[in-house]
């Protein structure tokens, strides 16, 4: 219960702390980057979260062939998304005024090896270790934006 009121509360009281310490300028690069990691993300899923719930619901009373498929699975999942983040590097480098914002949202498409859920979007709201990960995530991005 106060997880879920703190999900909801916290990004009211953060927000316009973020928004009047970062200013327009560096929402606009934080919102354009994530934009592009978004896209990457997409591709590194490739739908296995729903795929793999299918899959998983035909055999849910064997637990061997539940478990082989799972791992079989998760390690489609980090080939994927360890080619994406290759490939999500070298964009990277090519956004020369980006480049360091990128790299700190490639922490994201690596993130995403560890949540099975349909909606990428929600990849912080979902996990209790991952509520870290919403506290300290703009702060640090704060971090490295002021560093320009």
């Amino acid at each position: 219960m106060i997880y879920q009121v703190l999900v909801l509360i916290l990004p009211l009281i953060t927000t316009p702390y973020l928004s009047r310490v970062l200013g327009a300028e560096n929402i606009g690069i934080y919102g354009y980057t994530l934009s592009i990691t978004t896209y990457f993300i997409l591709f590194g899923t490739l739908g296995v979260s729903m795929y793999g719930q299918r899959e998983i619901a035909y055999v849910q009373d064997d637990a061997e062939k539940r478990s082989l498929i799972f791992w079989e699975l998760f390690f489609f999942r980090c080939i994927t998304t360890f080619i994406i983040s290759a490939v999500f590097f070298a964009v990277s480098v090519g956004y020369r005024n980006y480049t360091a914002q990128l790299l700190w949202q490639s922490f994201i498409i690596l993130a995403t090896l560890f949540i099975f859920s349909n909606s990428s979007e929600d990849v912080f709201f979902l996990l209790p270790s991952d509520f870290l990960v919403l506290l300290f995530y703009p702060w640090l991005l704060h971090i490295l934006l002021q560093g320009q």
